[in-house]
């Protein structure tokens, strides 16, 4: 006759009993990392006086980090050496087999179109140290986005100062210095004196009354660089007006409904400038460009406390880091990867619908 099945709880049961069996009888000196892996980290010395402990944390993070940077280097530089090797040996393989594998090339000769964006980077104050790093992580995947793009644009970055310059010299090594067709400057853009050249400057802020149809050759188009999570309004509305720049926002309205929070990151709207360059079709380039998760529902009383929208903004803040920045000129997959990935964090600019 065979023994009665036990139901799940009672083999939740037995099973509860044994590990606390197996506790009980675990000496005190047993690491703890033994039996839970939650606990291998090794605990953090007290702050110093006048210091909160969520800053101290944050600080003695950055300084164990900075020290395993060597580390953490040399064993990228081994992994990309195995990859090297591994691909190598499958090239020889496909070649002995007759099989003919093409490595796919970013064009040679970009077609170079003559518009020119600027990132203007004039609201170092307004932003916490983390929206500054979320910040300089979407200005390199602007240009590594341009490098790439069938119709690439002029590049430039203007007010690179305060906080983001030491961020770019910093911990992103001054890589910057090594990218080719883009500009830097660490004062404000200069506006025309002229007022018929002044007419091809275009500010883009959501809170302006004008539409913009088309992007026009011969023109200068600016997009407020700012991550701020919806806390200030009508900046770059605001500064346009007193430099007596056009403003318009882009036509989302007119092709797409967005859920969630109606916000869109620095390169977000870069990138639907170029797939319209490319495409000349706005729908076409904003479901292109977005996040399926903004285009999802389509709800329009889904506003800025949509929770899930909130959670998927936070886990993407938390994969940027200085590592997903391109190096050099000459590691070009790293910057095709960089300005396909889907890392982006919905942090908050001025230039939304």
């Amino acid at each position: 006759m065979s023994e009665p099945r036990l139901s799940d709880n009672e083999q939740k049961e037995i099973v509860v009993a044994a590990e606390i069996e197996k506790e009980s009888e675990r000496s005190p000196e047993t690491d703890r990392t033994e039996l839970d892996p939650r606990h291998k980290y090794e605990p953090i010395p007290p702050p110093p006086e006048g210091m909160t402990k969520s800053a101290w944390k944050r600080e003695y993070r950055r300084r164990k980090n900075e020290a395993m940077r060597d580390e953490w280097v040399q064993k990228r530089k081994e992994k990309r050496k195995q990859v090297k090797q591994e691909r190598k040996r499958q090239r020889q393989e496909d070649a002995e087999a007759g099989v003919v594998t093409k490595k796919p090339r970013r064009p040679q000769n970009p077609n170079r179109l003559p518009i020119t964006v600027i990132l203007d980077c004039a609201f170092d104050d307004l932003m916490t140290d983390k929206e500054r790093k979320s910040l300089a992580i979407q200005v390199s995947r602007c240009y590594a986005m341009n490098r790439q793009a069938v119709n690439s644009v002029n590049l430039e970055v203007s007010s690179l100062n305060k906080g983001l310059r030491e961020r770019f010299y910093g911990p992103m090594h001054s890589q910057h210095l090594l990218w080719k067709g883009i500009k830097f400057r660490e004062d404000d853009y200069e506006v025309p004196s002229d007022e018929a050249e002044r007419t091809k400057w275009l500010y883009f802020s959501s809170d302006s009354t004008n539409t913009l149809e088309t992007l026009d050759e011969n023109m200068t188009y600016i997009i407020g660089g700012i991550v701020d999570k919806g806390r200030y309004k009508n900046l770059c509305n605001d500064k346009a007006q007193k430099q007596n720049i056009a403003t318009a926002k882009l036509p989302i309205d007119s092709y797409i409904k967005l859920s969630g929070r109606r916000v869109l990151t620095t390169n977000h709207v870069f990138e639907i400038l170029l797939k319209w360059l490319e495409l000349k079709d706005w729908k076409a380039a904003f479901e292109a460009v977005l996040p399926q998760r903004k285009l999802q529902g389509n709800n329009p009383e889904e506003d800025d406390e949509n929770e899930d929208d909130e959670a998927d903004e936070d886990k993407e803040e938390n994969d940027l880091n200085e590592d997903n920045v391109p190096t050099n000129e000459k590691d070009d997959s790293k910057v095709e990867q960089l300005a396909t990935t889907g890392l982006a964090d919905e942090a908050t600019t001025d230039v939304s619908t």
